[in-house]
């Protein structure tokens, strides 16, 4: 089970990150399920928790990058 952590953000509720197996998780405030985007490095996932703006961090640095599953 991976911990999640609240974040602030407008799009985001939570995120948190498996390292063993690369997959950044996200709860979105607006959607139903976790979207869980694949193979990302630990490196983004701690750039994420600093960036000025989740949401925008992850239009440019997550969602154009990586696959994800939605579960």
């Amino acid at each position: 089970m991976v911990q999640m952590q609240n974040v602030k953000s407008s799009n985001v509720k939570s995120v948190g990150y498996d390292a063993v197996h690369s997959e950044l998780h996200v709860l979105y405030v607006d959607t139903a399920g976790l979207y869980v985007y694949l193979g990302v490095p630990p490196e983004t996932f701690e750039r994420l928790l600093k960036a000025n703006s989740i949401g925008g961090f992850l239009n440019r640095e997550v969602k154009a990058k990586y696959k994800f599953e939605k579960r």
